[in-house]
């Protein structure tokens, strides 16, 4: 009937948007790597249209062809961000939750690509902050009991990206002519503990019901477990303590992770090759 066309019809125009977001991600994160590396005139030379369809074309026009500054890569982001609200008409958290769920995370994706080309560490922090907003934002509003894997992996992003921005508040604090100042360094601990949490809930979340993790993680788990607490173990070496008890404490945390993945992997040899 009308009423399943008109959907056909938002949905299709949903999914194309969605692609137009996928190919906006990647040419940010295609030319970041190039530039990184000081290729960026042999991919310019091998480049090509997607297509010569004139409908395609029409969008195509609407993106830099390459990236190269901070101001064409902007015009991509804004490119992607439109993308992301035509497909949000369709995709709605009370309807498609799932997909929702992955619209967000590509929209912290579009971000992470961008940061690559700012270089005022300032506005690099903001754009991280604004990742953990959107981020933290949805996940306040799925309920695990019924969307456990999205939410532990949401909070896996959670937990790197706050690793991510804490880095950066390193960077400019050790920058600094001031040096360390206890404002700065209470912000700094705060958002390690952030971090610390969401990997812990992310392991939480892979433990039975006697609160134990399994001897062996399924293939799709076993990096993601063993690279949390390899993130724990570098955490809690992170936080800024003047207190001795307190280093040794965070010491021993950290050792315990550690200790953790090299029990686990001679235990599971076989597993190595995801560490």
């Amino acid at each position: 009937d009308d009423e399943d066309v008109w959907d056909d019809i938002h949905r299709s125009k949903a999914e194309v948007a969605w692609c137009w977001l996928k190919y906006s991600i990647n040419l940010l994160a295609e030319y970041a790597n190039i530039c990184e590396g000081g290729k960026i005139e042999n991919v310019m030379e091998s480049s090509a249209k997607l297509s010569e369809e004139h409908d395609v074309l029409v969008i195509e026009s609407k993106v830099p062809f390459s990236v190269t500054s901070f101001d064409e890569a902007r015009k991509v982001f804004i490119f992607g961000q439109n993308q992301i609200k035509e497909a949000k008409l369709y995709y709605t958290l009370s309807d498609h939750a799932n997909n929702y769920v992955q619209l967000v995370q590509d929209h912290s994706k579009l971000y992470k690509h961008l940061i690559p080309y700012e270089e005022d560490l300032g506005r690099q922090s903001k754009m991280q902050k604004r990742r953990l907003d959107m981020l933290e934002d949805v996940l306040s509003k799925l309920n695990p009991q019924y969307y456990l894997a999205v939410c532990r992996q949401l909070r896996f992003e959670l937990g790197e990206t706050y690793y991510e921005l804490v880095d950066l508040k390193l960077k400019i604090m050790n920058s600094s002519t001031q040096g360390p100042v206890l404002a700065t360094v209470k912000k700094i601990n705060l958002l390690i503990m952030r971090c610390i949490d969401h990997f812990k809930s992310f392991i939480d979340s892979l433990k039975d019901r006697e609160g134990m993790l399994p001897d062996v993680f399924t293939d799709d788990l076993v990096r993601a477990a063993l690279v949390a607490h390899f993130y724990l173990g570098c955490l809690f070496t992170k936080l800024i303590e003047s207190d001795t008890v307190k280093k040794l404490h965070n010491l021993s945390c950290s050792e315990e992770n550690y200790r953790y993945i090299l029990e686990y992997s001679e235990k599971n040899p076989d597993h190595n090759i995801h560490i």
